[in-house]
């Protein structure tokens, strides 16, 4: 991953060693996710209370991703807050996931190199059901004490294959109180990733889910 904002500190290029990232593992309390406004069916459901599907169980198909659907991935927000549950099974299994289509489509090239077990990975989605994706996206908070993250999306434009038109990929991120991760295209073509200061105080919502659709309207 890219450092934007000056040297990398020392207990940080530790965290990126092997041996560091399984002394925070082994540390880490488990993740837990809050929605807001409209998550569940029954509203007296908890999230706790739902058997929550493995990340990886989810089949991997081998596809040209058809018309008709939004491409987006989760990746960075599963590797970089260590998320062990499918966070679209939440998505599908509430209101706003009504309609909803998803797919996890394997791809020849290496679009996220910097996002290990997610690199030739995207997701898929029918258009219809893109702005309630945003809008559950938009309400997610994730917790692990003493630290909280909402989710940031911007549109990258990149080939998935060589000779390709290019397509817009939605790439989402953790964004904490202090900081967060933006993508950025590469020489090669790839999405990369760097970390940046927030100036902004967060608000609910944020523009998040009008920036997110306008971009899907713009995308042709």
């Amino acid at each position: 991953m890219t450092q934007n904002n000056g040297p990398v500190p020392p207990e940080m290029r530790h965290l990126m060693t092997k041996e560091g990232l399984s002394q925070l593992k082994d540390s880490m309390e488990p993740i837990s996710l809050k929605q807001g406004i409209l998550p569940f069916e029954d509203r007296k459901r908890e999230t706790s209370d739902i058997v929550r599907r493995p990340v990886e169980s989810r089949e991997v198909i081998k596809t040209r991703p058809n018309r008709g659907v939004v491409l987006f991935t989760l990746g960075p927000v599963y590797w970089s807050l260590k998320v062990p549950f499918d966070i679209l099974e939440e998505f599908l299994q509430s209101e706003y996931g009504k309609g909803a289509f998803v797919q996890r489509i394997s791809i020849s090239k290496k679009l996220l190199p910097d996002v290990p077990g997610w690199e030739k990975m995207v997701e898929s989605i029918n258009e219809e059901a893109w702005d309630n994706l945003v809008l559950f996206l938009s309400e997610c908070v994730f917790r692990r004490t003493p630290n909280y993250w909402t989710l940031c999306g911007d549109f990258c434009t990149v080939q998935l294959k060589g000779g390709s038109a290019p397509a817009p990929v939605a790439v989402f991120t953790p964004r904490s109180l202090t900081t967060k991760m933006k993508p950025f295209i590469d020489e090669n073509g790839a999405i990369r990733l760097s970390t940046a200061g927030i100036s902004e105080p967060w608000s609910p919502m944020d523009d998040y889910s009008r920036k997110m659709t306008l971009a899907l309207d713009n995308k042709e």
